[in-house]
């Protein structure tokens, strides 16, 4: 039988310090809303890091992003068993760019992804059924110029887990 030890596995779990409370406040807050999120979408999300450069192309201004991966590890018999796992990059300079020493800011962009990664979803329409420009944290793009305080930040995450849940697209 051949060696199995060059073949793709899954990485280790790895959340960089400076990035590991999102992910807690993250569940936190999307069950104090009404959202659960299950230990097998949190097991699949194996690594949150800050990256150089992102290891998927992305498009102008892109500075994190959610990527998914897929294996079959092999088992004895036929067939393997598919293996899938979730990471977090975050672009350092263009992340910190972005926060503009704005914690907020920055924790929005953490939330946007978490949310891809836990939830499994897209992002918000443009525009709701009458026409209405919707924005909020899963927005397409994260308008860096959006003054938050704590009180928009609870009702961007009311929108987020309640009002506009069911408007962001299953990936």
């Amino acid at each position: 039988m051949g060696s199995t030890s060059n073949l793709p596995k899954e990485p280790d779990v790895f959340i960089d310090v400076e990035l590991s409370h999102y992910v807690s406040e993250f569940v936190e807050d999307a069950k104090a809303r009404g959202r659960d999120i299950s230990s097998n979408s949190l097991g699949r999300l194996r690594v949150i890091k800050f990256v150089d450069k992102l290891s998927q192309a992305s498009g102008p201004g892109v500075v994190a992003s959610c990527n998914s991966y897929f294996l079959k590890k092999p088992t004895v018999g036929c067939g393997g068993k598919p293996v899938r796992w979730k990471e977090i990059e975050v672009l350092r300079d263009g992340a910190e760019a972005f926060r503009d020493g704005e914690e907020l800011r920055f924790k929005m962009l953490m939330y946007h992804e978490l949310f891809h990664c836990l939830f499994n979803r897209g992002h918000l329409p443009e525009f709701d059924q009458s026409g209405n420009e919707l924005y909020g944290i899963m927005s397409e793009v994260l308008k860096k110029n959006t003054k938050l305080t704590w009180q928009t930040w609870q009702g961007l995450l009311d929108d987020m887990f309640i009002h506009h849940f069911e408007k962001t697209p299953m990936l």
